[in-house]
């Protein structure tokens, strides 16, 4: 094989950035004769002080930029701010996106029946765990709750099993793991409750259109909430609500034509713009 056929491409710029608090940040250093280097290790490579030029770390939430054509370290901030100022994004949120606050008050609103909340905590597969260590940290002490994450079920549970199941529209079979909670104060700059509701668009493409969605500042809605969203109108932002109820008597043979049925009502909303 004839080795000089195969060249590596020109690489213009080298980038690296952390997701969440950056538990392992890259270090780099920069000597005054050398290219520069990130070494995977600290101490690694044995450079005198005084032949370094610059040293540092990637940071949680910035981004490090090496451009190899103008021979320099791009900062975070300057990345930032020539991609912030590139388009009006502010007044394309300002005139496209709306807020669940923005939207009319509804005319009817489902109140709380404290008399059925137990036979609907069992149809929905609430267990005691679920109870006392998710709701009740979250309800009564603001906390952010410590659970297991993985299944307690055996694989195949039927509908129609007599042990309870949360009715979830997916499961992960893997061992059961203790999770921390999140640390809200550390990890305050790469966390968010807020959630977007609404057609994301080609990303490609950076045009007002990808602004028009919806903003929740947290994804606990209440009767009142849902009611807002049931009923929302705005733009290409419509709401349907298509019923997922069967007769029980039907069993397995009721929940396909539901779901059959369920599939080709969303497709029909869809179609016609609903």
């Amino acid at each position: 094989m004839d080795r000089r056929r195969w060249r590596l491409p020109t690489v213009r710029v080298i980038g690296a950035m952390l997701d969440r608090n950056g538990l392992r940040p890259g270090r780099y250093l920069v000597p005054r004769t050398t290219p520069w280097s990130w070494p995977r290790r600290p101490g690694c490579w044995k450079i005198p002080a005084a032949e370094i030029k610059m040293k540092g770390r990637l940071q949680p939430g910035k981004m490090f930029l090496v451009d190899t054509v103008e021979g320099r370290i791009v900062t975070d901030r300057e990345i930032k701010n020539r991609l912030s100022f590139r388009k009006p994004y502010a007044q394309w949120l300002k005139e496209n996106q709306i807020s669940l606050d923005q939207l009319p008050e509804p005319v009817r609103v489902h109140a709380s029946d404290h008399q059925t909340i137990l036979s609907r905590q069992r149809a929905f597969g609430y267990t005691d765990e679920d109870l006392k260590m998710v709701l009740e940290p979250m309800a009564g002490k603001g906390e952010e709750p410590v659970g297991s994450m993985g299944t307690r079920y055996p694989p195949g549970l039927s509908l129609g099993s007599s042990t309870s199941r949360s009715s979830t529209t997916s499961s992960s079979c893997f061992a059961q793991v203790t999770n921390p909670p999140i640390d809200s104060i550390r990890e305050e700059l790469v966390m968010s409750l807020i959630s977007y509701i609404g057609s994301e668009g080609n990303i490609l493409e950076e045009t007002p259109l990808n602004c028009h969605t919806l903003k929740l500042q947290h994804p606990i809605l209440t009767n009142r909430d849902l009611e807002k969203l049931r009923r929302v109108s705005r733009g290409d932002m419509l709401a349907t609500t298509l019923p997922t109820l069967f007769p029980r008597r039907t069993a397995t043979c009721g929940l396909k034509f539901a779901l059959d049925e369920l599939c080709r009502r969303a497709s029909l909303s869809v179609e016609v713009g609903i």
